[in-house]
């Protein structure tokens, strides 16, 4: 009986060990079976929509992107180019008239006044006294200076003028010379009652050319 009694715990041992072993063995195998296909990336399939019901999922409730069309961008447009021109200075007769000849053939033309000073006065004003001025302007003339001439009534009675110029520049050599005879006069900018045209147009001047001949004007190009 003692034997097979030992016979028996070898033989269990010996079924411990074996099955110990197996298991171990099968759990590196799982371990190291790859779930995917290393050669090339498999892709999902639905098999079946009452599968996926099943797991509490409406298959309306998946939501799949559709692809975005990329459109190509067209071509670029050329933008209009424009050039614009003012023909000044005009009477205001000679400004409406041009403008009426000039609408149908450019893109746009207006009339307007001109802002900007067209002439320039050099003059010594008045101190409210008229003895006073008949005296300075003697002194003056013992200056040297003889273009020259006193405004006897109305607002600017007093004043002395001492020459009017279209140009900045010009009166600016004036007073320069004035001064060197000590002589201080003052340049003032003074608007006339002039016009300006500005027009804007495609095909440079062709459109106006022959509209200006009798104006004798040169339009100056502006910016638009």
């Amino acid at each position: 009986m003692k034997k097979i009694f030992l016979l028996l715990v070898f033989l269990n041992g010996v079924l411990f060990l074996w099955s110990f072993s197996s298991s171990k063995e099968s759990g590196n195998v799982v371990r190291q079976t790859s779930l995917y296909n290393q050669t090339e990336v498999e892709e999902l399939v639905l098999l079946s929509e009452e599968s996926v019901e099943e797991e509490g999922v409406k298959v309306s409730e998946v939501k799949i992107k559709e692809p975005i069309d990329v459109q190509k961008p067209g071509p670029l447009k050329v933008a209009d180019v424009y050039t614009c021109y003012v023909v000044k200075p005009l009477k205001k007769k000679d400004a409406n008239a041009l403008k009426e000849k000039l609408a149908g053939s450019v893109l746009d033309v207006s009339v307007s006044l001109l802002l900007e000073p067209q002439e320039y006065w050099v003059m010594l004003p008045s101190t409210g006294s008229w003895a006073d001025s008949l005296s300075k302007l003697d002194e003056i003339k013992r200056k040297g200076v003889k273009d020259l001439w006193i405004i006897s009534d109305g607002e600017s009675k007093g004043v002395i003028s001492l020459g009017i110029y279209k140009k900045a520049s010009s009166a600016e050599k004036r007073v320069f010379w004035l001064k060197r005879r000590s002589v201080d006069a003052t340049v003032i900018g003074r608007k006339s009652k002039n016009y300006e045209v500005r027009l804007k147009t495609k095909d440079a001047l062709d459109s106006i050319k022959p509209h200006l001949k009798n104006l004798k004007k040169r339009p100056l190009k502006i910016s638009c």
